[in-house]
């Protein structure tokens, strides 16, 4: 393939929703709003597909947790 043209999306990892390219930041805070963990996907992924593996990297250091709340975005 040649140089991107100006205006022209280049290939790869995206929001296909948002139509943007780079990161997406799954976070996890307690009710105090202190963060408990946090996972950096490629941004293609969709919220729903991230947050089981941002709950099975808790599991075993918070095997007490039994609630989860989670916003619309």
């Amino acid at each position: 393939m040649g140089e991107p043209v100006l205006g022209q999306p280049e290939a790869g990892p995206g929001d296909a929703g948002k139509k943007i390219k780079g990161r997406k930041r799954h976070i996890l805070t307690d009710t105090g709003g202190l963060l408990v963990t946090a996972l950096v996907h490629t941004a293609d992924i969709r919220d729903r597909d991230g947050a089981p593996d941002v709950l099975t990297s808790i599991r075993a250091s918070f095997p007490w947790l039994r609630h989860v709340f989670a916003d619309g975005g």
